[in-house]
């Protein structure tokens, strides 16, 4: 009995660990290009970082990543630089999503 109640113990623990951990922060480039190996000059980080074309909306881009994730709360989205460079400059942006 001891032995199935300290299993069911651990298994819950590890869904509650599960369930809560699912907030992530991720590092949003919005600009031209991506790094692909094509361009030079200023271009998005690329790898994996999240990247959203010219003109796209941060707080539209965070809650589709959020949302993906698993998260239901609204998102935490700060500018954390910016530069001019083709098209239309490269904006970042750290993403919390809660």
């Amino acid at each position: 009995m001891t032995r199935y109640q300290l299993s069911s113990l651990v298994f819950l623990g590890a869904i509650l660990c599960a369930a809560t951990a699912t907030a992530g922060t991720y590092n949003l480039c919005i600009g031209e290009y991506w790094k692909d190996g094509r361009h030079g000059g200023a271009i998005c980080n690329g790898g994996a970082e999240p990247y959203a074309y010219c003109g796209t909306d941060p707080k539209v881009k965070a809650a589709e990543l959020c949302k993906q994730e698993g998260s239901t709360g609204t998102p935490i989205v700060v500018q954390t630089g910016s530069h001019d460079g083709n098209k239309c400059g490269y904006a970042y942006y750290t993403i919390t999503c809660q």
